[in-house]
């Protein structure tokens, strides 16, 4: 149909010239917001093969038109004629000071699109002009922010080419030409005086560069900094924030030098702040970028499979964000109290639940609410996904529920528990299982949300449950107990006493023994047929804070006590113990191999990271988050620069729980690093990008290393 316009009804019939009328079908559907009429005249008259038909008819009927070089403009009734047929087809919009054309059906410039701008050639020739035809509108970068400047009375010419011609050269595959004008700084100060500061940071998002070349630099700069640019106002607009940034950039970055360059022209009207450098006293800002927009604590966060990053927050809301440019894609509304978490699922949409007692269905795309999911009473404390396409949900109202996961319909409702659910996992076999705070596990059927099996014993809340290799189901709990059940009848198998405070964690060992720690500071080894105690583990004079079974079968273990214990696998004797400092809580370690292990503490408004060997001997540390790091001995030696996080340390990744430390360290002991920030926790770590969240914003830095150790830290406004 669309087709059939275009070669019978404009060319056919109504006998517009052809090349004329493919070429304005083409520049319209090209543009980015769409095109005012002087603008596709201009682009017209401008390209060749429009005006050699436009010569060929003249010659043919003995008129004249000059073209003025400095104007160029074709006859208006060319464009009169033509519209009054596209009309029907068109909407009109006034945007950037001026009135814009563009096609009213998406399904219409979609057609037009395939058609004309298909191949690379096509999108070379077209794009590539119309970037040329909004240069030569408002040509000039220098001072550029004047015609731009909303807070004063900015050009049309100006506006649009500060909008229009990056999106242009992007398109046109014109990489280089868009790094040049990109990484020109007037250009730069017009697009943030037209207040946007994040459409710039977009605009670099689309560059591909190398990673030590200074378009890349340019890049990251961008990025890191985007987060101040979006805040530009009328008080402090963005082209000011811009050249404050930049001006305080590193010595010899290609961005401060852009800066000072256009200083020196002398078109700054304003007042900025120079920044005296200080030798030893400025570090290399690792950022790269800030998602900016929540109010309140973000809980959580999920790297989708297309790279966009889902948030979830404190304020009742998810976000969806471009993981390129950090821009804010959606906001997702509708939560009325905290949102606890999310999952993304088959087929692209999302899931949330929150303390408002209710789970939402949001599209995937766009973050339009779909569907809420309404029945629970109190706070849902979580959701998992079966297998068939259903919804598990359990909360603090005692009750979990199953719904339909293609319309969010309510299927059952499975009661029992007598208080808050404290947690579930669907069994290979379809049955579900829960335990709560009310000391009992339960068994239901998967299919019908009916009880199955009460499994009562536990005299206070039941921490965690896990299904053992062979069928049987471990739980314990905040009595000090673990307890074996059979996993087909729920019968009690065996009671593990021994722990005086709550069990806080349990590994099954790879022989089928049962490792548990306490927060009564011991941890104990268990045979894991008959549930008898085979070895007490004393020697902390604190609450175990985590675990790990080494690849030699050895265990290591770490206390708020300072220190770090190594015990025998087989006897469960203390072998070597390894002090965090005095008055420091070790609070993670990490092994990086057999013979060399990572730890961290806290104490005394200090953090220290320490590397060891199996001995206890001290390789390295960094001290005190306020100044350089700091490496005691020679150990740290170069690596790869650029190498992607994933490959240089792979999930060595420690957090520290008093939310100001994340260190990083390779596997091979080569080199470590510290971020220093408010952080609450490490979410991802994807293509060398490690997502962090930090009170209300979203983190996420890219390590770079070099031949010194290095701290990654964030400066965050007031």
């Amino acid at each position: 149909m669309i087709e059939a316009l275009i070669d019978q009804c404009l060319v056919e019939v109504e006998k517009h010239p052809p090349v004329f009328t493919t070429r304005a079908l083409a520049y319209l559907s090209a543009a980015r917001f769409g095109l005012s009429e002087e603008e596709l005249n201009h682009a017209l008259a401008t390209d060749p093969q429009v005006m050699a038909e436009f010569e060929a008819q003249n010659a043919r009927t003995g008129q004249e038109w000059l073209i003025d070089p400095d104007h160029p403009r074709l006859p208006p009734v060319l464009w009169s004629r033509l519209y009054f047929d596209l009309a029907p087809y068109l909407v009109s919009a006034f945007t950037d000071q001026i009135l814009l054309y563009r096609w009213f059906s998406r399904e219409f410039g979609e057609v037009i699109a395939q058609r004309y701008l298909a191949t690379a050639e096509q999108r070379e020739t077209t794009h590539g002009h119309l970037t040329e035809m909004f240069e030569a509108r408002a040509p000039g970068n220098d001072d550029l922010f004047r015609r731009t400047d909303i807070s004063a009375q900015p050009q049309a010419p100006a506006l649009r080419r500060v909008m229009e011609q990056p999106w242009q050269l992007a398109q046109a595959g014109r990489q280089a030409e868009l790094k040049k004008l990109l990484s020109d700084f007037g250009f730069c100060l017009g697009k943030c005086a037209a207040n946007q500061g994040g459409e710039l940071v977009e605009d670099w998002s689309a560059v591909k560069a190398e990673p030590s070349s200074e378009p890349a630099q340019w890049r990251r700069f961008m990025l890191r900094q985007g987060h101040y640019l979006r805040r530009g106002e009328a008080r402090w607009p963005a082209h000011k924030i811009l050249l404050q940034l930049a001006s305080e950039d590193e010595p010899g970055s290609p961005v401060r030098h852009a800066a000072e360059q256009w200083l020196e022209q002398d078109h700054c009207d304003w007042v900025w702040l120079k920044r005296k450098d200080v030798p030893g006293q400025r570090r290399h800002n690792q950022t790269l970028m800030v998602l900016e927009g929540h109010s309140d604590a973000v809980l959580g966060t999920k790297v989708l499979p297309d790279g966009r990053i889902l948030s979830w927050s404190r304020d009742h809301t998810l976000r969806l964000w471009d993981g390129s440019s950090g821009a804010c894609v959606a906001v997702m509304e509708g939560h009325t109290d905290k949102v606890w978490g999310a999952e993304v699922l088959q087929d692209g949409r999302i899931l949330s639940w929150s303390d408002d007692s209710t789970l939402r269905l949001w599209d995937g795309e766009t973050g339009a609410a779909l569907i809420v999911m309404e029945g629970h009473s109190e706070a849902i404390s979580g959701a998992e996904l079966l297998q068939d396409g259903r919804i598990l949900s359990w909360s603090w109202d005692g009750t979990l529920r199953l719904w339909a996961g293609d319309s969010g319909a309510p299927l059952a409702v499975m009661e029992g528990h007598s208080e808050a659910i404290s947690g579930a996992e669907i069994l290979p076999d379809g049955r579900i299982l829960s335990w709560s705070s009310d000391g009992a596990l339960r068994l239901w059927d998967g299919n019908s949300g009916v009880s199955l099996v009460l499994m009562a014993g536990h005299a206070e809340q039941v921490w965690a449950a896990e299904l053992m290799p062979d069928g049987r189901i471990l739980s314990w709990s905040w009595d000090g107990t673990l307890r074996l059940w059979d996993g087909d009848s729920g019968a009690p198998l065996a009671v593990m006493e021994g722990h005086t405070e709550v069990v806080s964690g349990v590994e099954l060992l790879p022989d089928g023994r049962i490792l548990s720690w306490s927060d009564d500071a011991t941890l104990r080894l268990w045979n894991g047929d008959s549930g008898s105690s085979l070895a007490v583990m004393q020697g902390h004079s604190h609450r175990i804070e985590g675990v790990q079974v080494l690849s030699s079968g050895c265990i290591l273990s770490w206390s708020k006590d300072g220190a770090l214990r190594l015990w025998d696998g087989d006897s469960g004797e203390s072998t070597v113990v390894l002090r965090g400092g005095r008055r420091q809580a070790l609070q993670g370690m990490q092994m990086l191999s057999d013979s060399l292990l990572l730890f961290w503490s806290i104490g005394n408004e200090e953090g220290t990271l320490r590397m060891l060997n199996s001995e206890g001997e001290q390789l390295g540390a960094i001290k005190q988050p306020w100044i350089e790091s700091a490496i005691e001995s020679g150990w740290c030696k170069p690596v790869l620069e650029n190498m992607p996080l994933t490959q240089a340390c792979g999930d060595t990744l420690a957090e520290t729980p008093d939310m100001r430390r994340i260190c990083l360290a390779s596997k091979d002991g080569k080199w470590f690093a510290r971020w220093q920030g408010d952080v609450s926790k490490i979410v991802a770590c994807l293509y060398g990008r490690l997502v962090v969240i930090s009170s209300n914003d979203l983190i996420v830095l890219s390590p770079m290393r070099g031949s010194k150790p290095f701290a990654l830290d964030c400066q965050r406004s007031s």
